[in-house]
């Protein structure tokens, strides 16, 4: 390799460095805990001085419009520095010196010898830090200039490559702060119009859905909850707590809604009954998505009481049933259609004459023309467009086909009511079959057809049927699933290679005449009846998952979808079997839900597991009056660790602290990770004076323990006891403050809150 080969494979190199740096800074950058945009930006700001060597640096928020600087951020070592008598923190560009040309010339500005003369500096005030060299850099968003980072002190010259790192660092770091912005902004504007949905009679929600499938409601009004008996906090934490207020016959119907219109990112309707007490309302659910940039969905929705709408209905209902006894004899049906709402009313024996067995009255528009006929649906609508527009009487005849795919003929009659302007508004009509007296003819006609086809008919069958036995064959041979045929009492007739393969076997000889139950593990037996029970009753249940046995006694998950082979006359005559082995699907899924409650780095219970367990651990001992402790703990100076050491120490160190608490817990007791540097300890049956005792044993094994690399350690702890009636965020943030005050008082300490 020559002298420039080399030289270009450096370059690449570094580069590569360079990027994975860049890249490790940033995902330090997005995981660092930030209350606020100031400290995000500031620690930002101590990431972009390490990442070029600099030692000192700044960040300035700019504003084009007026022309005007706005202190974000000064590094620490420039506030220990400066003693500049007073400190501007806005700025006009006018007034600005070369620090301002980023802006000016709209593009990076390199000075590596700040002493040298140079037209453009203005000097700096008395106590200002020297400045050997300095680097400054316009932050673009949209060709628009919205921030200005600056450095300076490197003990090298700065060069391209600290103007790209920065350059990438700080856009995506601006990038994620706009998002702050718009979340801080979000929750400014739910407080504004809280004030304003206090009056309005219908409950208003914020739902957010994040693109990792976590769904929580970031607002809800006092009157949303009022109508689903809950408080504002129950709803806020704990997005189940809305499906556990909705009637139990109701929630499975809620789910798959909700799961439906997240699927399509559509609007979200649905109407269901509420349950508060013993009293049960009807409610309507409306809401919209709004897809965010992040991936995030927001549902902006209503919550209305419908039980009046509902309690109409019902006697709407109870009138139109004391009309049907009237018309029964006749076997007239009436129907009653609403124009300007389109939507039509259907008596009972109207639902008879449509084959529609569920009793719904109200009956939209694509249920009813789905029965239609369609050759006979085109004829219809310009029947009924005509008796509108030329205000006549509706007189028409036309088919319906049911769902056993019989056809009836039906004839109807209608009048058209119209509002004092002249617009139809209802027409209400009468329909009765007429299918006996057309069938008459038609049958003579039909008979003498079957005559002169009936040979070719069968010719034709004959050839489909050698045609279908061709399919079969060749489905069954290349299908990637196995397929298994059975009698009705589970007697195995007919397994493919892959079927038999899949339950340990050589041969189908060895499944042929078995019960299909020896293949599928006892404690599935019962389900595996209940299903193909149902198919025979006309139910479909689609694929579902079974717990296999092979023949050397292992086990393994198969998805199966059965289906009823049926005779010419749709008796039942076997059951046939699509099987798919998912052993590994499941052994991923459990992985997943794993990895759902369990902190990455210490393999711990998360927040959000551990919120879950402390609800069932005040249930529990609310129940059954026993005492229940918290434990909070804090990891003693801890930012100094990985200022000092590195982040990748003190993650050892978090590591290490995990194991000396699981090591020093009881069996009963919950450890998890609360955030950050905490742990938290749930204390079952355990009151304050024994989770006293159990903290200062912990207290005590951290700081006898040799911490590897940074050597000793201690923790704070704060303990608080569940009192009566007190809620979760109550003890926790009892245990917050006896944490504070044990740091307070100097910490490596256990400190109660009574």
């Amino acid at each position: 390799m020559n002298k420039k080969e080399t030289q270009s494979a450096t370059t690449v190199i570094g580069d590569d460095k360079d990027s994975e740096e860049r890249l490790r800074r940033l995902v330090d950058i997005l995981k660092h805990p930030s209350e606020s945009i100031q400290e995000f930006l500031d620690y930002a700001l101590t990431q972009a001085i390490e990442l070029t060597g600099s030692q000192i640096g700044y960040i300035y928020h700019y504003h084009e419009d007026r022309e005007e600087f706005i202190l974000n951020t000064w590094s620490e070592e420039v506030m220990e520095a400066c003693h500049v008598e007073k400190l501007e923190t806005v700025y006009h560009l006018e007034k600005t010196g070369i620090w301002g040309e980023a802006v000016r010339q709209r593009r990076p500005i390199v000075i590596n010898n700040y002493q040298q003369k140079n037209p453009l500096k203005k000097g700096y005030p008395k106590g200002h830090v020297p400045l050997n060299n300095f680097l400054t850099i316009p932050i673009f968003k949209n060709l628009e200039i919205v921030g200005v980072v600056g450095l300076a002190n490197k003990a090298t010259d700065y060069v391209e490559r600290d103007i790209l790192n920065i350059t990438l660092l700080m856009e995506s770091v601006w990038t994620v702060t706009e998002t702050k912005k718009a979340e801080q902004a979000l929750a400014q504007s739910n407080a504004r119009y809280d004030k304003l949905v206090k009056r309005i009679p219908v409950g208003i929600y914020t739902m957010r859905r994040k693109n990792t499938g976590e769904t929580r409601f970031e607002y809800c009004s006092e009157k949303f909850c009022q109508m689903l008996g809950l408080t504002v906090a129950e709803v806020l934490a704990d997005t189940e707590a809305v499906d556990r207020a909705i009637f139990p016959d109701d929630r499975k119907a809620l789910r798959m809604a909700k799961k439906g219109a997240t699927s399509r990112g559509q609007s979200f309707r649905w109407e269901g009954r509420s349950q508060i007490g013993g009293a049960i309302r009807w409610i309507r659910f409306e809401s919209e998505p709004t897809l965010l940039n992040n991936g995030d969905c927001l549902w902006n929705g209503v919550l209305l009481d419908i039980s009046e709408q509902k309690q109409a209905e019902e006697e709407l209902k109870q009138t139109s049933t004391r009309l049907t006894l009237a018309t029964r004899a006749g076997r007239v049906g009436i129907w009653d259609w609403d124009i300007l709402s389109n939507q039509m009313l259907f008596d009972d024996l109207m639902l008879e004459l449509y084959d529609l067995p569920e009793k719904k009255y109200w009956v939209p528009e694509q249920i009813w023309k789905q029965v239609i006929h369609p050759d006979d649906l085109e004829q219809l609508s310009a029947a009924l467009e005509q008796a509108i527009q030329k205000k006549e009487e509706y007189d028409f005849e036309f088919r319906v086909v049911w769902q056993d795919g019989s056809i009836h003929t039906i004839r109807a009659l209608a009048t058209v009511q119209y509002d004092e302007v002249g617009k139809a508004v209802r027409m209400i009509g009468t329909n009765w079959d007429i299918s006996e007296e057309k069938e008459a003819h038609a049958r003579t006609i039909e008979t003498n057809r079957r005559l002169q086809d009936e040979i070719i008919e069968r010719r034709y069958i004959e050839e489909a049927l050698r045609a279908s036995e061709e399919k079969f064959k060749a489905i069954i041979e290349t299908s990637p699933d196995g397929i298994a045929i059975s009698s009705m009492d589970g007697e195995v007739e007919f397994a493919t290679e892959k079927s038999y393969s899949m339950w340990g076997l050589d041969s189908m000889g060895e499944c042929v005449g078995k019960n299909i139950l020896e293949f599928i593990h006892e404690s599935h037996h019962q389900k595996a009846i209940h299903y193909v029970t149902e198919m025979i009753n006309g139910h479909l249940t689609g694929a579902e998952e079974y717990l296999m046995v092979r023949k050397d006694g292992s086990h393994f998950y198969c998805e199966v979808n059965a289906n009823i082979l049926r005779d010419n006359n749709n008796n039942p005559i076997g059951v046939l079997y699509m099987e798919r082995d998912v052993t590994e699907r499941k052994r991923l899924e459990e992985e997943l839900k794993e990895l759902a409650i369990k902190d990455q780095l210490t393999g711990l219970y998360n927040r959000r597991k551990i919120d879950e367990v402390l609800k069932q651990q005040k249930s529990a001992a609310d129940d059954m009056v026993r005492d229940l402790s918290v434990i909070m703990v804090d990891i003693d100076f801890f930012k100094k660790v990985n200022d000092q050491f590195g982040h990748q120490v003190g993650d050892q160190v978090l590591t290490e602290i995990t194991e000396i608490l699981a090591k020093g817990i009881r069996r009963n007791d919950v450890l998890g990770r609360w955030g950050g540097e905490e742990f938290i300890i749930i204390a079952t049956d355990t009151d304050l004076s024994g989770a006293m005792v159990l903290a200062e044993k912990l207290r005590g094994m951290i700081e006898s323990h040799v911490f590897r690399q940074v050597g000793k350690k201690t923790c704070s702890f704060g303990v608080s006891q569940l009192c009566q009636n007190e809620t979760i965020d109550a003890l926790l943030i009892r245990s917050d403050q006896a944490l504070y005050r044990a740091k307070s008082q100097g910490r490596n300490r256990v400190v109660a809150e009574i």
